[in-house]
């Protein structure tokens, strides 16, 4: 039988908050399939919602908040300035 392992995490309220953030921010389906679209190749929205089959302002939403939890990263096409793409932060 294999050993089983308990999780530690720390007990600060900090800490905790954040956690719990950032979990509720992937236990969402649609974000997780964002992510999944992203995860080698940067994407503009309008391919994300296409891919996704969200308004171009629900995924908009959804990438806000994979962004402020860090999970996502946006940056500009090299080969159009104007593009803004995100990938996932590796």
């Amino acid at each position: 039988m294999a050993e089983q392992k308990t999780l530690s995490i720390s007990s600060d309220p900090v800490f905790l908050e954040e956690l719990s953030e950032y979990l509720e921010v992937l236990a969402n389906p649609l974000r997780l399939k964002i992510l999944k679209f992203i995860e080698r190749e940067p994407k503009e929205i309008t391919a994300i919602a296409g891919h996704t089959g969200m308004s171009y302002q629900n995924t908009k939403k959804h990438l806000d908040l994979l962004l402020s939890t860090g999970l996502v990263k946006r940056g500009r096409s090299e080969e159009h300035t104007s593009e803004l793409r995100h990938t996932v932060i590796s």
